[in-house]
């Protein structure tokens, strides 16, 4: 069994996936300190005379990294990334030696100040997320080729505008970006490795696209543009600022990566796998999330079936929270399941069910590692994503009780209980799992494993890693 086109999701603090105040809200606060931010690297000129150019490269990539850190994403720690340390900006540094030969051309005196603008208005990427449109055309462009299937009209437009204008970039090319040998070379020999790479690790690993590896391919076209026009130098800085927005805001993350592995945090991997099953009205995808939400309702009446007696003596006031808010997460599921129904969205008869499904049940009903686990995948699962889900959602609105589920609700009728958020239900489960031993996490990351699967896996598939 496998899961496919798995978003890659670390395991990192809550608020991490989406990071912490992504996306960006604007404000003219934040417009004007980047951009003073940004454009300090024109003081190097005046500073120190001649700059040097990888000086230039670096102290310009290093305000950008700053600005879309410490100024859009509000975080502490200037240089900090949702992992909470400064180790993605080092990569990043790295990553931008073995550039500093191609990029020499963005730096020359006439054409500094175009690139940074060029660089701020990059760093302004994350913003087109608050655009429901642009966030599913992102989520479906990756996915290729099922993702550019599903795109609606409006989705469809978005693509053909960057087609043409990248059409227009090209033409803009001195000679021609195909009459090239090095652009040419450059890319057959990464297409080349990469399809190698996909091929070798095809049974454990999948291929995510990331958004710093996106803007980093059109780097080679744009760097055949023209070296002393202002339009071409701001050109420039608006792919480099989108790589390392990118990031700033997500890490220089792995492009291929095992998505049942212990380092994944499968919580994050069940909603963004629902993605494209709730924003599409594919017949296929429609039936996948009809199979996901028949899975969802049996599963959650058996976990309310659960004593949950060591959560009683190990989660302080969840030990008598957790029932209710399983109750209310089971009460949202059945819900859902009833109202779309009565809609052409739910075709359940020709849903597959999973093998692991009824032994998943029992488990539910009578082990407290299953029972953890489910909190972790589904609950946690579903309350990190619920912002985006609402936000892409197709859905009939009277059908999303599942995806719009809050701790509020289970906890309405007790007092006590409507002081815990999200972050206090993590930390909760964090401090249990410091007192288990080895032998009881691997095996509730067995059930993890066995629960994000069975609800959106694809089944009957042989792999090595098979459970």
């Amino acid at each position: 069994m496998r899961l496919p086109n798995a978003l890659y999701s670390p395991k990192v603090s809550t608020g991490a996936i989406p990071p912490r105040n992504f996306p960006p809200q604007t404000s003219l606060y934040k417009e004007i300190v980047s951009f003073l931010v940004i454009q300090s690297i024109c003081l190097c000129h005046v500073w120190i005379h001649p700059c040097p150019l990888l000086l230039n490269l670096l102290l310009s990539s290093a305000t950008t990294y700053i600005a879309v850190s410490s100024v859009f994403l509000e975080r502490h720690a200037p240089l900090g990334s949702r992992y909470n340390n400064n180790f993605e900006f080092i990569k990043m540094m790295f990553l931008l030696l073995p550039l500093y030969y191609c990029t020499v051309p963005f730096f020359s005196n006439a054409t500094l100040f175009e690139h940074s603008m060029g660089l701020w208005f990059g760093a302004h990427f994350g913003f087109l997320d608050n655009v429901a449109v642009l966030q599913t055309f992102g989520m479906k462009i990756v996915r290729f080729p099922g993702g550019w299937r599903e795109m609606k009209v409006s989705e469809m437009g978005i693509g053909l505008v960057l087609v043409m204008f990248m059409g227009s970039v090209i033409v803009g090319v001195e000679g021609s970006v195909l009459c090239s040998r090095k652009t040419v070379t450059l890319y057959l020999c990464l297409g080349a490795s990469l399809l190698s790479i996909k091929y070798i690790k095809r049974q454990t690993h999948v291929f995510h696209a990331h958004h710093w590896f996106n803007s980093l391919l059109v780097l080679p076209v744009v760097l055949c543009l023209s070296t002393d026009s202002s339009y071409n130098a701001m050109l420039r800085g608006v792919v480099l600022g989108s790589c390392i927005e990118g990031i700033s805001c997500w890490g220089l993350d792995p492009l291929f990566h095992d998505p049942l592995s212990r380092g994944v945090d499968f919580g994050t991997t069940l909603w963004t796998s629902l993605v494209p099953l709730v924003s599409s009205v594919n017949a296929a995808q429609v039936e996948r999330y009809s199979q996901c939400l028949s899975c969802l309702q049996t599963m959650s009446m058996a976990v309310t079936e659960n004593p949950n007696t060591v959560f009683q003596s190990n989660i302080d006031v969840w030990g008598t929270g957790l029932p209710l808010v399983l109750n209310c997460h089971s009460s949202c599921v059945n819900q859902d399941v009833l109202q779309l129904k009565k809609t052409t969205v739910f075709k359940p008869k020709n849903a597959q069910v999973p093998n692991d499904l009824i032994a998943l049940s029992h488990a539910l009903k009578r082990e407290w590692a299953a029972t953890l686990a489910y909190v972790k995948v589904v609950v946690v699962g579903l309350l990190l994503g619920q912002a985006t889900l609402l936000k892409v959602s197709v859905l009939p609105e009277r059908s999303t009780n599942t995806m719009g589920f809050s701790l509020a609700d289970a906890a309405i009728d007790v007092p006590h209980i409507k002081l815990l958020t999200l972050d206090s239900l993590c930390t909760s489960i964090d401090d249990m799992e410091k007192k288990m031993t080895h032998e009881e996490k691997m095996k509730v990351y067995e059930y993890e494993k066995r629960i994000v699967l069975c609800l959106v896996g694809v089944h009957n598939v042989e792999n090595k890693k098979g459970i």
